[in-house]
């Protein structure tokens, strides 16, 4: 633990720490805002979804059976009569309208964008890597022995 405060390690992994979780916080702050929207949607819409959900056009033959099963099903169920029911996608479509954007963006696995998660953790690796390498160096260590604790 000693040579690892000595060789500023600890402290520079300290500090990649805090500038990653500053980027995740910057990241995640950009959801907020759509989830409350979408929030704040899905409250002005759910009567109109539940209405729309107990008002048939078709008849109204059978369908407390089918009302029974989307209730005892935790609000899906795959009827023979009638579509797909999952009420639960219903009432959250709002929110999955104003978040899928941004959802998307922070959570690509391509590291295509800065703003991404992946890219966020892909960097903190490279600047602790590099530190590693550095020290590695610095010391003398063999190649081999600094590429081991550098593999991916």
């Amino acid at each position: 633990e000693q040579h690892f405060q000595e060789s500023g390690v600890e402290e520079f992994v300290n500090k990649e720490i805090y500038t990653l979780r500053q980027n995740l916080e910057r990241c995640f702050n950009e959801l907020e805002q759509p989830l409350r929207d979408g929030v704040e949607g899905a409250r002005r819409s759910y009567k109109k979804i539940v209405n729309d959900f107990l008002i048939r056009e078709n008849g109204y033959r059978g369908y407390h059976k089918t009302l029974k099963a989307v209730c005892l099903k935790n609000g899906v169920y795959a009827s023979r009569t009638f579509a797909r029911i999952d009420f639960n996608e219903d009432l959250a479509k709002p929110i999955y309208e104003r978040i899928d954007r941004h959802f998307d963006i922070i959570f690509r696995t391509q590291p295509s964008t800065r703003q991404g998660l992946w890219s966020q953790l892909e960097a903190f690796e490279n600047e602790v890597k590099k530190k590693i390498d550095e020290i590695g160096r610095k010391n003398k260590l063999p190649k081999s022995r600094i590429d081991t604790c550098t593999r991916e």
